[in-house]
């Protein structure tokens, strides 16, 4: 047990090492690299953006030149109905005389002053019917061109259909929670890491996913967040993990002298979490998120990435590796996380050794052992790469700490 007062997984290093050194220039060129990618990334969008404002005011000026040939194209008809209207009440009244209102009331008005002369024609109900139509038929038209003017581009309506994943939508009250466990980790978790910005942790971590789409998200977009939640990790405590999560952190619950990723900060504050975004609005999408499979570059996935390089870089001394060995196939797959992205970020320079835990579940198969295939190709590569190695099948400590909730069982009979 930890004495009063002092960490439970080791005090921070008091004086600058080569490693510390080494640490800040690798961190110093991550962040010249990554302000490239980003300056390279602003200037994409920039010229992006500038191609579709030039087209969208070319297709603006286009509706409005056909907006303009329409409505030429209407008074024309209009004219052309009209006169032509005109004409057929000319025809059909032609030679024919019919009594003006005054006529019928007054009775000593002469009867050739009754006649209906062409130039005082008074129109007949059909063609004021057929006025309305036509003023009908011009409303309707104008109303069409309008339309036609301001229906949005296929491409913009295209934004606004919301994908459905495969996967969990983003956990609900995300903010609260990383926030909180911000606080949790700053103050009674590892206090001795110093002083963090959680209000600043949260806006860093959102803006990587909000309003965007949810498989664009690249793993250096979380580079800012690592800055910001970074912390030394210890010597000889670095505990990694494949397939094995409940075990490996009731293990290092129970041993506070290994830490895993999720006991750092930055995995602390995401375990367990599901985000990503969508491009319209709130920005966040709670009810559905792409799964690992769907696409690479999710939200969760990237970070997970990036935050299992960052350990794997970090970690020094001695690192052990806790894998399952009654899993049905392989028990450390090429595509896992452990083999595909934190074995190729140890560094030699600072891993003295490498430790590796085959655990069978109690009263499971023993399908994987330090002789299988699969781990000892994770031995060669290892090797090859000059890292002692050692491998332990059911290493006792964790036995024991296995048979604490099994304590009834065969295999928990160690005196018998």
């Amino acid at each position: 047990m930890a004495e009063e007062g002092k960490p439970a997984w080791g005090d921070p290093p008091r004086v600058v090492t080569l490693d510390m050194l080494w640490h800040s220039m690798e961190k110093m060129q991550n962040l010249i690299l990554n302000s490239i990618q980003e300056t390279k990334k602003l200037a994409t969008t920039v010229d992006q953006l500038s191609k579709s404002m030039e087209k969208l005011k070319q297709d603006l000026k286009d509706q409005e030149k056909h907006s303009q040939e329409e409505t030429v194209k209407i008074k024309e008809n209009v004219s052309a109905v009209i006169k032509d209207s005109v004409n057929m009440r000319h025809v059909a009244t032609e030679g024919q005389n019919f009594p003006l209102p005054h006529c019928r009331r007054a009775q000593n008005v002469p009867s050739e002053s009754c006649a209906l002369h062409p130039t005082s024609q008074v129109p007949l109900p059909g063609g004021i019917i057929l006025v309305l139509l036509i003023l009908i038929a011009v409303v309707a038209s104008v109303a069409a061109v309008r339309a036609k003017k301001h229906q949005p581009d296929s491409n913009l309506l295209a934004v606004e259909v919301e994908e459905h994943w495969k996967g969990g939508g983003t956990t609900r009250n995300l903010q609260e929670i990383i926030v909180g466990r911000c606080y949790d980790y700053v103050r009674a978790a590892s206090p001795w890491i110093g002083e963090k910005n959680c209000a600043h942790i949260w806006e860093e971590f959102q803006n990587v996913f909000v309003y965007k789409n949810p498989c664009s998200v690249m793993k250096e977009d979380y580079q800012r967040l690592m800055d910001l939640t970074s912390h030394p990790i210890p010597c000889n405590k670095s505990m990694f993990w494949s397939k094995t999560n409940d075990l490996v952190h009731q293990y290092t619950k129970a041993s506070p002298d290994f830490v895993t990723l999720e006991n750092t900060m930055l995995g602390y504050l995401a375990d367990g979490l599901t985000w990503c975004g969508k491009l319209s609005s709130p920005g966040i999408n709670h009810q559905s998120c792409p799964s690992w499979r769907e696409c690479e570059d999710n939200p969760v996935s990237s970070f997970w990435k990036i935050a299992s390089e960052s350990f794997a870089k970090a970690s020094c001394g001695v690192v052990q590796v806790m894998l399952n060995g009654s899993l049905s196939g392989v028990s450390i797959s090429k595509n896992s996380l452990f083999r595909s992205v934190e074995v190729p970020h140890f560094n030699p320079n600072k891993i003295s050794e490498v430790r590796v835990w085959v655990i069978d579940d109690v009263g499971g198969p023993d399908s994987e052992s330090c002789d299988s295939q699969s781990v000892m190709e994770l031995e060669n590569e290892l090797k090859e790469r000059n890292f002692k190695y050692s491998c332990f099948d059911n290493y006792r400590p964790v036995r024991l700490l296995q048979c604490v909730r099994n304590p009834d069982h065969a295999e928990c009979k160690f005196c018998s």
